[in-house]
């Protein structure tokens, strides 16, 4: 009985926290399956717990996905509810395998704009690739982002990456600047219900209903649109560093994973050993 009292005052006051941290619907949910599954099986009081418990535990968890966010739950019980901060090195690490991020290729993404009917549809879709945008930066966009004189759209962080100014081709800021005057009584370029923007999922939707009707196959979602654009700026001759200010990366090693490319741009380049013969 205390327990379960233990157990709900926990968990009332870590998803109060994360109702102020704005963690979205999907990710609340999935947190709240996860503090179930650990107390369903680590029924206890976490201030009498020894590290070596906790670590114990996480190693019996299959799964890589399943064990991190495992042991985020319990770095949050400590933090949020004892307020004790565990660090991830107390918990041994298991090497993730890299995959290939999938990405859709300018081509793709004029074949997601020639089966996109609806014009708002396919301009956001537009908008994202060209300006290398996450999902959460697109749907914020407002139309006092659009500076009009420099070609730029401004894109807030919102404490998540560097507030920056992306430049857009001219014929498409100009289209998207005509779009946002015929906007009524929204300040949101992608409006959403209730006077506030398009979520997330609605762009997500979009984006899968498209590549159905455009006949793509692969897994690449809206994050593709932007790791595209990086990838399709890099084979141009972009410069890393120009990419790192336009993505809103702190660090250009991770620019570099943004950009990683595909097998045949990799064999189209200059190999020094080219000329060389065995006799």
């Amino acid at each position: 009985m205390f327990l379960e009292i233990y157990q709900e005052d926990i968990r009332r006051k870590l998803n109060n926290v994360w109702r102020m941290e704005r963690k979205s619907i999907v990710t609340m949910k999935n947190y709240n399956l996860s503090l179930n599954e650990l107390f369903r099986k680590l029924p206890v009081y976490f201030d009498e717990i020894t590290a070596d418990d906790l670590v114990a535990y996480c190693l019996t968890i299959d799964g890589i996905t399943k064990r991190d966010l495992q042991i985020t739950m319990i770095r949050a019980i400590y933090r949020i509810y004892l307020g004790i901060t565990l660090d991830w090195k107390l918990f041994p690490y298991a090497r993730r395998k890299k995959k290939i991020q999938p990405r859709f290729t300018t081509d793709e993404v004029q074949r997601l704009l020639d089966h996109t009917s609806n014009q708002k549809h396919k301009l956001l879709i537009l908008i994202q690739f060209a300006a290398g945008l996450r999902v959460g930066e697109l749907v914020i966009l407002k139309k006092c982002d659009l500076y009009k004189e420099q070609g730029c759209l401004f894109i807030d962080g919102e404490g998540i990456s560097n507030d920056r100014f992306v430049p857009l081709p001219e014929d498409i800021y100009n289209h998207l600047c005509r779009y946002a005057a015929e906007l009524k009584e929204n300040d949101y370029l992608w409006p959403g219900q209730y006077g506030s923007h398009l979520s997330t999922r609605s762009v997500q939707e979009i984006i899968a209903e498209s590549k159905k009707k455009a006949g793509i196959t692969h897994s690449a979602s809206t994050h593709g649109l932007r790791r595209g654009y990086a990838t399709e700026s890099v084979r141009a001759g972009a410069h890393l560093l120009a990419l790192r200010d336009i993505l809103g990366h702190s660090d250009v090693r991770t620019t570099e994973i943004y950009t990683s490319t595909n097998i045949a741009f990799l064999k189209e380049q200059f190999n020094p050993a080219r000329e060389l013969k065995i006799a």
